[in-house]
């Protein structure tokens, strides 16, 4: 029984290492050769990268841009986050029509100051755009709405959904 129970182990081992082998060779694994923009994801800042054709040193900038503009946008994020909590609470502790109102202004002044944020951010990449790359930014400009959408009802991206009533 302890020799069987043995060869068992080995043979699901060796199955382990070959599925896991199929995995890499396939192309599951780690891809080298985009950039050197790995393991930052598809999404907007690699659409941004090779639109405007930057170059490494672009890169860096541009990279330094969105840290801070993650920091700010998080900041205000979370500001948000403790306003809609004392919001939400108030639903079951009972708020007063002027605290409400109050945290609801409050809520609508951090969303337009993101705004602001997002403006700056892409102020600021036009600045580290080179004069021949100004053309090719201000085609991207007309595309930033459909590359930052947010989500709508029901997990539909903004514009693609049908007004429902709840």
């Amino acid at each position: 029984m302890k020799t069987g129970f043995q060869r068992l182990v080995i043979v699901l081992l060796v199955l382990n290492l070959i599925v896991v082998s199929a995995f890499w060779i396939v192309g599951g694994g780690h891809k080298q050769g985009n950039g050197g923009r790995d393991g930052q994801g598809g999404g907007p800042r690699n659409e941004i990268i090779d639109r405007l054709h930057f170059d490494a040193a672009q890169v860096t900038k541009y990279d330094s841009l969105i840290v801070n503009h993650r920091k700010l946008v998080g900041e205000k994020e979370s500001e948000i986050q403790g306003l809609r909590t004392s919001l939400f609470v108030g639903v079951a502790e009972g708020i007063s029509q002027g605290r409400k109102d109050t945290l609801v202004n409050q809520i609508g002044v951090l969303h337009a100051d993101i705004q602001q944020i997002h403006f700056a951010h892409f102020l600021d990449i036009q600045k580290i755009c080179k004069p021949e790359q100004q053309g090719d930014f201000a085609l991207l400009t007309k595309d930033l709405s459909k590359m930052f959408r947010g989500r709508g009802p029901k997990g539909k991206p903004d514009g693609d959904s049908k007004s429902e009533a709840p």
